[in-house]
């Protein structure tokens, strides 16, 4: 396994683990689907495009980007900021912090 791969599984337990944390909440479905990412990008990182991946090698590309973790930061402020529930406020600004680290390493 590869430093890089290491790192977008530890990020997916990271997820995951926000994910158990958010449930039965608006908010449990983005850090799963979330988790679902960074465990291909391990996959990815690991053996490069193979059969597994295919077709949705260009998609895991641009999660590559810093910019797509950004975009998906600013947009988790702002639910918290729309969101009534103090609980979700509070799982969408834990979510919008982690996606704001992620692009932190990737700008690194």
């Amino acid at each position: 396994m590869s430093g890089i791969a290491d790192f977008w599984r530890a990020r997916a337990m990271d997820f995951r683990q926000l994910a158990r944390e958010s449930m039965g909440s608006d908010v449990d479905d983005v850090p799963a689907r979330l988790a679902t990412v960074c465990d291909a990008l391990g996959i990815m990182m690991d053996d490069g495009p193979n059969m597994e991946i295919g077709s949705a090698f260009a998609e895991l590309v641009l999660e590559l980007a810093a910019d797509r973790w950004h975009q998906r930061e600013a947009a988790y402020v702002a639910f918290a900021g729309n969101s009534a529930n103090p609980i979700a406020r509070s799982l969408w600004l834990a979510i919008a912090a982690d996606c704001a680290a992620l692009a932190s390493q990737l700008e690194a």
